[in-house]
This record gives C-alpha cells, structure tokens and sequence, in this order.
C-alpha cells in the first residue's frame, strides 16, 4: 500500500497463479487511512478473505473474496459503532476484507491512532506493530437499531458514501451475520437500496411474540 500501484501477493498457489485481486474499496480505505494520517510510504499487510467465530452454540464464517466457488462473494454483518456521546449504534455493513498490520513498522493504525491517541511521531519512534485483527467494512449511511429489525423483521437500508462510510474497525466490533438482498424492481432512487432480515436465531422470539 502507498503512493505506488498495490500488489497483491497469495499463500494460496491458486490464487497466486490466477493473479487474483481483492476489493478496490479494501484497498482505498486502507490508503486514505493512513494518507489522512499522515503516512504516505509504501506498506504491506497481511489480508484474510474469511473470518471464523466460534462461540459456545454455533460457529459463523465470513467471506470477503474475489474467488469462492467461481465467483465474488462478499458477506454483509451487523456491526457495533460508538456514535458521538459514546453509545453503542448498530448499523448493516458490507465486509470487505480483513487485515493485521503485522509486517510494517511504524504505521499509524486504528489501534494506535484512535486507542492509544499515539501522534504519527510518536508511532514511527516506537517502531511498532499492530497484531490486531481489524474487519474493513462499507457501512450502511445511517444505523439501524437492533429493536428496529427485531420490530420490521425486514428492514431497508443504503450503503453509504465511501468517503464517509468505510471503516477498519475490530473484529469485536462484529455483532453477528446479516441476511442482506437487493430489491430486484426497483427503479429511480430505490436502485441502490437493499433490505436485510431479521437473524434466524431471533426468528423464534419474533413469531412467539405474535401468537395470541
């Protein structure tokens, strides 16, 4: 990443081979990122195009990929965000990819920007990396309250605008997989907008709560 055309370099013979790209959104989140911090050098990453989470009762997997199965696909996920007074606010995002910046030192990394409120200065002094898991996501413009979803059971939202709207955030920050679909009539302004479902582990609560 940098000033410099990006390469993409696989573990993955296959995808080495068959010179496979990621998201050009992927790519311009992680070089605004550090531009608008002050960094405009070269870099590497390391780049995941899944992320497994297992917990007691299930284990979800999210895609971010160019390749599965002969064609792109690219999850959706209900993610966590701390709006301006510090409150929790869920909002439907798009995963992109997911990084560690565990190869370069001394690049201004969300966790050292906004966690440790380290300077550009004092990162390149301490020469660090940031073992951190981070998902990159293109978020929906406005956030949709989880007890919204819970009430519609199907909601509608729009992707935001990607200079406003893409983050590197935590894995933590993942809440849970999101049933997303475009609306496939739609014409004019409604092109772009998408609906999204209720998660099925809610579904039982949902209908329960209706019957009378």
């Amino acid at each position: 990443m940098g000033v410099s055309p990006d390469e993409v370099m696989w573990h993955c013979a296959k995808r080495e081979r068959l010179k496979c790209g990621v998201s050009d959104l992927l790519k311009f989140a992680l070089r605004r990122h550090s531009h608008i911090n002050g960094y405009s050098d070269s870099y590497k990453v390391t780049g995941y195009t899944s992320l497994t989470i297992r917990d007691a009762d299930k284990t979800v997997i999210y895609y971010a990929t160019e390749l599965k199965y002969g064609q792109k696909q690219y999850d959706y996920a209900m993610i966590d965000f701390e709006d301006d007074e510090g409150n929790t606010k869920s909002c439907p995002s798009l995963i992109l990819g997911f990084v560690r910046y565990d190869i370069t030192l001394g690049i201004p990394t969300p966790q050292f920007i906004h966690e440790d409120k380290q300077s550009l200065v004092d990162i390149q002094q301490n020469m660090c990396i940031d073992n951190t898991l981070y998902a990159v996501v293109h978020s929906a413009s406005d956030y949709l309250p989880l007890e919204q979803l819970q009430h519609e059971f199907v909601s509608t939202f729009v992707l935001g605008d990607v200079m406003t709207c893409l983050y590197i955030l935590k894995i933590e920050s993942i809440r849970g997989p999101l049933n997303v679909f475009k609306d496939y009539g739609a014409h004019g302004e409604d092109v772009n907008k998408l609906f999204c479902t209720l998660p099925r582990r809610e579904w039982g609560q949902y209908f329960s709560s209706r019957i009378t």
